[in-house]
């Protein structure tokens, strides 16, 4: 079955942040974090959570047997995509 809130069995979400970096308000306490301060403009962050943690950020809910390669806060999911970040050494198969 499907989570409390989700539409899909596993109900995971995530969220892409990007420069400019903004205040993110968490969606179960009355705090805000500005994160222009704690990031650069060159950084670029992919965030996955059960739930969605903010309020004011965009959550996309991973589809039913989905499956995607997160790189360098870059969502893939065709094999050819994954296949081009395997090539540069950041895969699944890559020997760090």
């Amino acid at each position: 079955g499907s989570r409390p809130g989700s539409s899909v069995w596993n109900g995971l979400h995530y969220t892409i942040r990007t420069p400019p970096f903004a205040t993110a308000h968490l969606a179960d306490m009355d705090y805000s974090l500005d994160f222009s301060k704690c990031n650069t403009p060159s950084d670029r962050i992919a965030l996955i959570a059960t739930k969605p943690l903010t309020t004011n950020e965009r959550w996309i809910e991973f589809k039913k047997g989905e499956l995607l390669l997160f790189d360098k806060g870059v969502a893939y999911g065709m094999a050819s995509e994954c296949a081009c970040v395997e090539e540069k050494g950041r895969g699944l198969y890559s020997k760090f």
